[in-house]
């Protein structure tokens, strides 16, 4: 399995007015007032964040993973995966055993369960679109199939694509119109894929059979970003189609990721910072210029990591930093105060701190994973306090 993305109500649009007025409203600096959030056209505005609790999983859980947020406030989630860079929610020492992998929908005020193609299978899920139309797979023992589910729930099975022998297949990402976005592999090679819908569903190469790596995301208007594989075994971040690479490591061995994309083409990922494949930052790319986000909330702190997660169409980008000595292995160990951020017009604000005190006393925002275009933001937060408290998967939505 490649690793998984790490991984508020409409006061939000003075979020997303900021962003997009080019730096005249912007998110004050994270020395500034904790209740100030924005500020659009020359004036402060307060706001605070009203969080919904989605809860730890499914029983024998001790976690979800928060894996896509549409413009209608639904999550999609997994069971008893990690969020932050591969670490697993689970399995590590003083922590609770992994449990069943299940992907869960939240909607109208509840989780619903994504069902696998068939008995003995289960399922993961990966994307959702703005009709409540979802996208994963659903894998046995042998045998992983690419799967949309329908606003229904019900479950399509898209195969197990274009790599013989022994291929499998994912849905990665969705857009609006109907396109299906994907990654078909055997045990040598991944190819990000087209489920084509002009031709029965099925599967077509858009960048040719040659570029080998997958998606993490899509926007509107046809292009998906994710990672191109190098023969040197490190990451770079591309589009397809057309096949494009965004930000290259200055190191083959580096790790770089795409996470997210918007309708604008702006991209927020990973980026590799060095002396090793260990240090990265969040990034965002806008206008041809990649630029380091950096962790300002760690300042002289050369050890510390971060990732942009996700972007709305505002350019408002969200994600987590964290202080060093932690996050990827071997061995694998906890990530030192690890913190969600809102990344908007040059300025960094720590999320916890948009909580009411009377919330943020009692929950620690780790990972801000996704934004809408509404401004609600999906992520991880720790119930009692990180690392002791209880991890949940959470909505936050600006409150007037």
């Amino acid at each position: 399995m490649r690793p998984s993305r790490v991984m508020f109500s409409f006061v939000a649009v003075a979020l997303v007015s900021a962003c997009s007025s080019g730096g005249n409203g912007s998110l004050p600096s994270q020395s500034g007032p904790s209740d100030v959030t924005a500020i659009t056209q020359g004036t402060a505005v307060g706001h605070e964040y009203q969080l919904t609790d989605l809860g730890t999983g499914v029983p024998g859980s001790p976690g979800l993973q928060v894996a896509g947020l549409n413009d209608e406030g639904q999550v999609v989630l997994n069971a008893s995966r990690g969020q932050l860079s591969s670490l697993p929610s689970c399995g590590l020492p003083n922590q609770l055993p992994c449990g069943p992998p299940v992907a869960l929908i939240y909607r109208n005020g509840a989780l619903h369960v994504l069902p696998p193609l068939g008995k003995g299978q289960t399922a993961d899920v990966s994307a959702i679109n703005d009709q409540g139309v979802t996208g994963g797979f659903s894998a046995s023992a042998v045998t992983q199939y690419a799967v949309v589910w329908k606003s229904d729930l019900s479950a399509v099975n898209f195969g197990t694509g274009i790599t013989p022998p022994n291929s499998g297949a994912e849905v990665d990402a969705l857009d609006n119109h109907g396109t299906v976005y994907g990654d078909s592999f055997n045990a040598n090679v991944d190819i990000p894929i087209i489920f084509d819908s002009d031709n029965d569903g099925k599967p077509i190469a858009p960048c040719g059979s040659s570029v080998l790596g997958y998606y993490r995301s899509a926007n509107n208007v046809g292009v998906g970003v994710g990672d191109e594989l190098l023969s040197a075994g490190g990451t770079a971040v591309m589009t397809c189609p057309p096949f494009r690479v965004v930000v290259a490591p200055p190191n083959p061995n580096w790790l770089n990721f795409g996470f997210g994309i918007n309708d604008r083409g702006d991209i927020a990922g990973r980026l590799s910072v060095g002396p090793t494949k260990k240090s990265f930052h969040p990034f965002l790319y806008h206008d041809g210029k990649v630029t380091d986000i950096g962790t300002p909330f760690f300042p002289g702190d050369k050890a510390a990591n971060g990732a942009a997660d996700g972007i709305n169409d505002a350019g408002t980008v969200v994600g987590w930093m964290a202080a060093g000595g932690g996050i990827i292995g071997p061995p694998r160990v906890l990530p030192v105060d690890p913190r969600g951020f809102i990344y908007c017009g040059g300025r960094t604000i720590e999320v916890n701190t948009l909580l009411p005190a009377s919330v943020a006393k009692d929950w620690d925002v780790i990972i801000a994973a996704y934004i809408n275009n509404h401004g609600q933001i999906a992520g991880i937060a720790y119930k009692g306090g990180y690392p002791k408290g209880v991890e949940h998967a959470v909505l936050l939505t600006p409150m007037h």
